[in-house]
């Protein structure tokens, strides 16, 4: 319809086709991952994989460093988040927190950072695709209504992400990585905040 069409319907009716339309696109985002984010694995593994050890390691070496100074205690869980902000930013990162048997009471935070860019290197074009759909299908699109569709659309990436990241902490790779800082085993968490982070993987 365009924003700039003759429009004679309601506000909850223009709302509702922002709804249908955002949800449209998020199911047919989903579909696509499905596949292509395993064919870029695929296609740029060796990559991919250097990048997220070398970001394991920069948060192990805090980790080590501050078990000499008795900081911290062997960890004992890896909460990996993926970043609200970073969608409105453009970023694509997930944050890697260290928590050893203290858990919320630790006295002392060490976190590092994951580039995942090489995961959707067409997500650029996709986010595009987006806004100019958006604009071609809802009456009077708002900038708020914008932000809300980018943040759901990278909603979609995250779930993908989370595959992902499961096969990548279960490589003898990532393992070895963590075994110097633990003792026992370690447990790997999922999600946007630690409360309501889903354990995905325990090693050890």
């Amino acid at each position: 319809m365009g924003q700039y069409s003759y429009y004679l319907g309601t506000e909850e009716d223009r709302e509702e086709g922002w709804k249908t339309c955002v949800q449209k696109m998020m199911k047919e985002r989903v579909g696509f991952l499905r596949d292509s984010i395993w064919d870029t694995y695929g296609h740029e593994k060796e990559d991919i994989q250097e990048s997220f050890y070398q970001a394991v390691t920069g948060g192990i070496d805090q980790v080590l460093g501050q078990m000499e100074k008795g900081q911290k205690k062997p960890i004992r869980y890896i909460h990996v988040s993926y970043l609200l902000s970073s969608a409105l930013s453009g970023e694509m990162l997930v944050k890697l927190d260290f928590y050893d048997e203290n858990y919320f009471s630790n006295i002392c935070d060490t976190d590092c950072y994951w580039d995942y860019h090489l995961l959707f290197p067409e997500y650029a074009g996709a986010l595009a695709g987006l806004e100019e759909r958006l604009y071609a299908e809802v009456v009077r699109l708002t900038s708020h209504e914008l932000q809300r569709a980018r943040l759901y659309y990278q909603v979609c990436n995250f779930m993908a992400l989370e595959e992902v990241i499961r096969k990548l902490v279960k490589t003898e790779h990532f393992q070895a990585c963590i075994r110097p800082c633990s003792e026992s085993v370690v447990s790997i968490l999922y999600g946007a905040y630690l409360d309501q982070a889903e354990l995905i993987y325990e090693v050890g």
